[in-house]
């Protein structure tokens, strides 16, 4: 799915939401979906030169919380997120070696490995798989090893 805004909810999921809680965690799911898609939105047309470079610690940063809190919501609500996350991840990370140093060197990559590794059922990690193929293919496997 290229259009995170495809992710958001449908404003009837939340309906059948009736408790306070579960209303606090489908606002967050909207609110990080918005960050995220002002990420993509503000990075995929640009050329790689001009992508984030000065932020990306920040962003990763930024990511690996996401995922981090998508971690123990349930699956309709973190597999939007999770996608979105690594949507923006591959655009960060294209065309340039030491975005994928940078990355490596933050938490993000501990974040899509549990979610690789711990969380999503094999049909559901062609987005994740992706990411990681990233790091692989700039030759820095000895370098994941690490994490």
């Amino acid at each position: 799915m290229d259009n995170i805004n495809e992710l958001l909810p449908v404003d009837q999921e939340v309906q059948d939401m009736d408790d306070a809680i579960n209303i606090e965690v489908h606002n967050q799911q909207i609110q990080f979906l918005g960050q995220l898609a002002v990420i993509k939105a503000h990075n995929e047309n640009k050329p790689l030169s001009d992508r984030e470079e000065k932020f990306n610690f920040l962003i990763y940063r930024k990511l690996a919380s996401i995922l981090e809190w998508a971690r123990d919501k349930p699956q309709d609500i973190a597999r939007p997120v999770q996608d979105a996350v690594c949507q923006v991840l591959n655009l960060l990370l294209e065309g340039k070696k030491e975005r994928v140093n940078n990355a490596l060197k933050s938490k993000i990559v501990k974040e899509i490995k549990a979610l690789v590794d711990e969380i999503l059922p094999v049909d559901d990690i062609f987005v994740q798989i992706w990411t990681i193929k990233t790091f692989i293919k700039k030759d820095l496997i000895s370098q994941l090893q690490e994490y």
